[in-house]
């Protein structure tokens, strides 16, 4: 059954547009760097299963564990890809508690930019020991300075006394949709037979997406349900995106693992359903960083080789902070 996912709450710096001439009845937002790289593309990146060994560790000392292995987010070159912090944090923080505790919160922050040039260390520091719960921090390090921070809570499966949830979101099954490359490739090949027009900037950005990835295997797959409203080919209000999501090929069987890509994968829509709604109206973004990113995981019993659907959503831009869910 596919799984849905509400991956988690955010906060974006956003600085400086590239240009000034947005509508009046839009506020404008200011964003990118790292965050423009998670959107479309850094979550994919990674040949078919080299992202097993972002979570090779090489052991340091006790409870210390050094990440040789790390990649950019799409569109830079000089910052490594949050969701690849996040997830190798929770790696490094499950090497220190039993099997039977799962995590089921994760709350962090970006400090530093980090290079992907040079390795990281993951400190994991022993909060809280308990029978159900245990909690660790886990402060990530790069020449000598806390470049993110991460804390985690674990808990034991229990029998639950009440159970509820939100209804799934009524969208198109997977089968039914083109990923974000195809339809990258659809929209360009549409301009030049002029059976479309496409902004300029949008245009752009599809060429660079498609030549990106040409020939080369991702990690993720990810089918958008409206590629128009991916794209900003229409003009939009602030609404929920959904994304269907799942690893390009078939993972062990290592719960584990399927967490750890799980919450990489969650860095990479965020920003889009913040600045989709201006960039429709000419915005181009410029230049933004994240502060925090938070994951909470309700059950566990999923896998990430299987269709996931995220739900994204954005509820306020304002003073250069941005949120989204």
């Amino acid at each position: 059954m596919p799984a849905w996912v509400r991956p988690l709450s955010r906060a974006l710096r956003a600085v400086v547009p590239k240009f000034a001439d947005l509508p009046s009845s839009l506020p404008s937002c200011k964003l990118t760097s790292r965050a423009m790289s998670t959107e479309a593309n850094a979550d994919t990146n990674g040949n078919g299963l080299k992202g097993l060994k972002f979570f090779e560790f090489q052991h340091l000392e006790n409870d210390v564990y050094r990440a040789h292995s790390l990649r950019s987010g799409s569109g830079t070159q000089k910052a490594a890809y949050g969701g690849l912090l996040f997830s190798q944090a929770l790696a490094a923080a499950e090497k220190t508690v039993s099997s039977e505790f799962i995590p089921n919160a994760l709350h962090s922050m970006f400090l530093l930019s980090v290079s992907p040039d040079q390795s990281v260390d993951y400190k994991v520091r022993r909060l809280r020991d308990g029978k159900s719960f245990c909690t660790r921090v886990v402060d990530a390090s790069q020449n000598g300075q806390v470049v993110f921070t991460c804390q985690i809570s674990f808990h034991v499966k229990e029998h639950e006394a009440i159970s509820h949830s939100s209804r799934m979101p009524d969208v198109p099954p997977p089968e039914e949709l083109m990923t974000d490359v195809e339809g990258c490739r659809l929209f360009i090949q549409e301009e030049k037979d002029a059976k479309r027009e496409i902004p300029k900037m949008q245009l752009i950005r599809m060429i660079q997406r498609a030549e990106e990835l040409d020939g080369e295997e991702t990690l993720f797959e990810m089918r958008p349900t409206d590629l128009d409203a991916f794209f900003a080919l229409k003009p939009m209000v602030l609404q929920p995106f959904y994304f269907w999501f799942k690893c390009s090929q078939k993972l062990p069987d290592d719960p584990a693992l399927h967490r750890w890509l799980s919450c990489y994968i969650t860095d990479s829509t965020l920003v889009s359903a913040a600045y989709r709604p201006h960039v429709s109206r000419g915005f181009v973004p410029s230049m933004m960083f994240s502060l925090d990113h938070n994951v909470w995981i309700h059950d566990a019993d999923f896998r990430a080789d299987e269709y996931m659907l995220y739900e994204v959503s954005s509820s306020i831009a304002s003073k250069s902070d941005l949120y989204s869910q």
